[in-house]
């Protein structure tokens, strides 16, 4: 039998967070068919339109998606309640979207990393699978990914062997204001940042049990990765000694297949290996990947076969029976 399809990114913003920025809470307001929030706006067409995601998915034979709320809703500006009531708000407005279509269709959690107390709390109310996983930024309000704040939510998350999907959010450089940079480089930039701390500071030893996913195939990372390793065997400032060095630590994560090029993604093949890549799309973004499985054809075939239809359930339900 021929396993299924499944895309691990794309994006939609469920109803109930449209009808949050229609009453005008937090912070949130409807303004030329945009969702306005703090730190930019969100077209609200095709972001909303789960219809038109089932008929893209039809069209170019993707069995199931799944589904994250835009970083921009991440929202990692709230604290306290509202950060509460906005996790839960995004968590169940998700839920109701899957539920829609719920044979195709599955959803990451939003994780108020911001909040650590709280992002415990809501790891552990959703330890039992109902959501896929959790998506999270690459950077929470300046910090990295390996700051010490985060460590009892990698920790119940480890706990628990979760996928958490890492998404860039946006750089603080105002230099990358010219030439759409925010996000042509910016974006790879905060991923290639958040792969380097977990890679260095030892959170792939600490927390071996949680399937970290780097959106937009790793960014730099799979191209730095030589250099990282040099900087490693010649003992350079600031790194410590690692129980996994740094290539094999790279081999330890997992990628999306989103790369936008035969040899970025045959290098992403050859540095990971096809056993760590799901695919992904980014829909219904601009920089999507507008043909996912187009975008393998040039791989062998057992590399293909890998990312489109065996790997999603390795990550994602790595103790189901289609896994094994």
């Amino acid at each position: 039998m021929t396993r299924p399809v499944w895309d691990i990114h794309a994006h939609l913003i469920p109803r109930n967070v449209v009808e949050a920025a229609e009453a005008g809470r937090f912070g949130l307001r409807i303004e030329e068919e945009k969702l306005v929030a703090p730190g930019g706006a969100l077209p609200l067409t095709k972001l909303t339109d789960l219809d038109a995601l089932l008929r893209w998915m039809d069209e170019r034979s993707i069995s199931g998606t799944v589904l994250s709320v835009p970083p921009l809703l991440y929202r990692y500006d709230l604290e306290g309640r509202e950060a509460a009531a906005w996790t839960e708000l995004v968590n169940d407005g998700l839920l109701a979207l899957s539920c829609e279509a719920s044979d195709r269709l599955r959803t990451l959690a939003h994780l108020p990393l911001q909040a650590p107390d709280l992002a415990v709390e809501v790891a552990e109310n959703n330890a039992s699978g109902a959501h896929a996983g959790f998506s999270i930024g690459s950077s929470v309000a300046g910090l990295t990914l390996d700051d010490p704040s985060f460590e009892p939510v990698f920790g119940r998350l480890d706990l628990a062997g979760r996928f958490v999907f890492v998404h860039p959010v946006e750089a603080p450089d105002p230099r990358l204001e010219r030439y759409y940079l925010g996000n042509l480089l910016g974006n790879p930039y905060e991923t290639s940042l958040a792969v380097a701390c977990l890679v260095f500071s030892g959170m792939l030893s600490r927390h071996a049990n949680v399937r970290f996913c780097l959106a937009h195939a790793g960014g730099a990372a799979p191209y730095l990765i030589g250099r990282w390793q040099r900087g490693y065997d010649t003992g350079r400032p600031g790194i410590s000694p690692l129980s996994i060095q740094p290539r094999e630590a790279l081999r330890r994560l997992w990628f999306d297949s989103v790369a936008h090029g035969d040899a970025a993604l045959a290098l992403l093949v050859e540095e990971v290996g096809a056993d760590h890549i799901l695919l992904g799309s980014d829909y219904p973004f601009p920089m999507r990947e507008d043909e996912p499985l187009a975008a393998l054809e040039k791989l062998p075939q057992d590399a293909r076969e890998a990312i489109s239809r065996h790997n999603h359930a390795l990550a994602l339900d790595p103790s189901s029976e289609v896994a094994t």
